[in-house]
């Protein structure tokens, strides 16, 4: 923290003696709490006096919630050479309440003050970044609150300034810059205030948001120094320097990445997996506290001219959750006021109500889960020998719905096979799946939901819908490319299912990671199933349990196997199969 001196007595007459701080609070700084919902605050340092016949013997803290008096602690002196030092540890827990601390030096019935902080409060810790849509500004974002903290500014130029290495003033956080176009002090954007403020409302928690967004930028500017980590020169080490700073580097709990767009020019999009892997793992090294990371699925954006690579960008962002085990993806499809490149006011408060469901449930034990999550493809498969229908199967699919038109389009007008727009005649929702009807037969071998950037035929208009969704108005995620596979029999339900129970090959394979098993069952059945190794040894039980009739899906996750072919075993009654399975590390 450095060192910070500070004389005794009043400002008039400094009095004869110093303090020399290595750790003393700022006015208004924020401390993460711990495991039971405390922070401690170390107060250390060295008295120093030139005048020995003045000495106190006695130093005192007084650790103040508000104005009243929670404890005051006292230590004995131990003077040597006109040197005492001291050390205290007060701690303060997470409510919405503010604390200060007061340093006093004591002889007998003399008090002399040294110092004191007030404003100082405990709570939970997020890092923002990525390109624009990551740190909005905008003039009606006036909420602020004691309780949602930030330390720093947003440089100008939609923060590619190098940083000022003395800007490490802590603030109020804000949506509006103060003015500034995409930057400013304390700015922690739009949808990152009002995150803030849902958090402070519902669960009376102090945040501290640390914004390191920066308009326009790809993710090749988002790279470490690795021989300089928190260079202020670079995107990547002025989020860091703040964060250092701030003395949070070992208590964030959750990163949220809102980028990519900026990297749809050309074909280096397919380097961008190998590129987020690399900035996953620098989180990891540099943030070692970070339990979960919130992807933001793009929708078709003309930003920067609207590049012809969004689709395979969207698909690797979909991915992402299964790619690594602690990611999340909320797709930004069921946001309204959307204007082509960037969200009205309304849009970013609909974009921060709809990913603080899932931070809700990760971290605050929200019970409010049911359809806070995007519709996610895990099948595609043509139902009949004729080949004129296809069904797409979809985790948290419950309650998709669309509108009939939008713009003057239709949703038939959203899909492609094997990279061509092909109108279905006819979409019919069923319980986690959609069935669509072709007037022709087709050979297509993979399946794409939405288009790059404009509708077919119209290249200067970007697609703004319509959109599937759920009835919460959570977008379903986009996908491109997606394999279908064989026939199976058509339920007469409407609903697509095989003749008998099935165990279907898992996705992705091969994974990293996590991979998602599902399988099908006439009836309600008591159900085992688990992975195993060549030799047959059971490495993990993925599901035991009654399984209803139907089709049912499972993610599984691990971070301990080593790199080969494995064996997926389910059984069900008196059914049994088995599909390999391989992993990557």
């Amino acid at each position: 923290m450095g060192r910070n001196y500070l004389l005794a007595g009043s400002p008039g007459d400094p009095g004869p003696i110093q303090a020399a701080f290595v750790n003393f609070p700022q006015h208004l700084q924020f401390y993460a709490r711990d495991s039971q919902d405390s922070a401690e605050i170390p107060i250390v340092g060295t008295l120093i006096t030139d005048t020995p016949t003045l000495k106190y013997d006695t130093l005192s803290l007084d650790l103040r919630k508000g104005q009243a008096l929670v404890e005051r602690v006292f230590i004995k002196l131990q003077w040597i050479d006109n040197h005492a030092g001291f050390s205290f540890r007060p701690k303060i827990h997470c409510e919405l309440s503010e604390y200060g601390v007061n340093l006093s030096l004591r002889s007998g019935e003399n008090i002399l003050p040294i110092a004191s902080r007030d404003s100082i409060v405990c709570g939970d810790a997020y890092i923002i970044t990525g390109q624009s849509l990551s740190h909005p500004s905008d003039s009606r974002s006036t909420y602020s609150n004691e309780f949602c903290r930030t330390l720093g500014i947003q440089n100008v130029n939609q923060n590619y300034g190098w940083y000022h290495a003395e800007d490490t003033l802590w603030g109020f956080g804000n949506g509006h810059g103060f003015g500034q176009f995409y930057a400013g002090p304390y700015l922690v954007g739009v949808w990152g205030i009002r995150l803030q403020q849902l958090i402070r409302d519902n669960y009376k928690v102090p945040t501290c948001v640390l914004n390191g967004g920066a308009g326009g930028s790809n993710i090749d500017d988002h790279i470490r120094n690795d021989s300089l980590r928190d260079d202020i020169r670079t995107i990547y080490g002025k989020l860091l320097y703040r964060t250092e700073k701030a003395g949070l580097t070992n208590k964030i709990k959750a990163i949220f990445w809102s980028q990519g767009v900026s990297d749809t020019y050309d074909s280096s999009i397919f380097s961008y997996p190998m590129k987020f892997g690399r900035l996953y793992n620098w989180w990891k090294e540099d943030y070692p506290g970070v339990a979960k990371v919130y992807v933001f699925q793009d929708r078709p954006s003309s930003c920067s001219g609207g590049m012809k690579y969004q689709q395979e960008l969207r698909e690797f962002q979909r991915v992402t959750m299964d790619l690594f085990k602690d990611v999340e993806v909320m797709s930004l499809t069921g946001v309204q006021d959307f204007h082509g490149c960037h969200f009205g006011y309304d849009g970013y408060l609909q974009m921060a109500e709809q990913i603080y469901n899932l931070l809700a449930r990760d971290f605050y034990g929200s019970s409010d889960t049911l359809m806070i999550q995007p519709a996610d493809i895990v099948r595609a498969y043509y139902q009949n020998s004729m080949q004129n229908e296809i069904d797409l199967i979809f985790k948290n699919g419950t309650g998709i719905t669309y509108p009939l038109n939008s713009y003057g389009h239709s949703i038939l007008e959203a899909f492609y096979l094997s990279g061509k727009q092909i109108k279905p005649k006819a979409i019919l929702i069923g319980q986690n799946n959609l069935r669509l009807e072709f007037d022709q037969s087709l050979d297509a071998k993979k399946i794409s939901y939405l288009p790059a950037r404009s509708y077919e035929g119209f290249d200067s208009t970007t697609y703004q819908g319509p959109f599937f969704q759920n009835s919460r108005g959570i977008g379903m995620l986009s996908f491109h490319n997606f394999p279908i596979e064989t026939v199976l029999t058509r339920s007469p339900l409407g609903v697509a299912q095989p003749g008998g129970a099935t165990l279907f090959q898992n996705y992705p394979n091969p994974f990293n990671s996590a991979t998602v098993f599902s399988y099908y069952l006439p009836n309600e059945s008591d159900v085992d199933l688990s992975i195993y190794d060549a030799l047959g040894r059971l490495i993990s039980r993925v599901y035991h349990g009654k399984s209803r009739l139907g089709f049912s899906s499972f993610q599984w996750s691990t971070d301990q196997l080593s790199s080969g072919v494995y064996l997926v075993k389910l059984r069900a009654d008196n059914f049994s199969s088995s599909k390999k399975i391989l992993f990557v590390k």
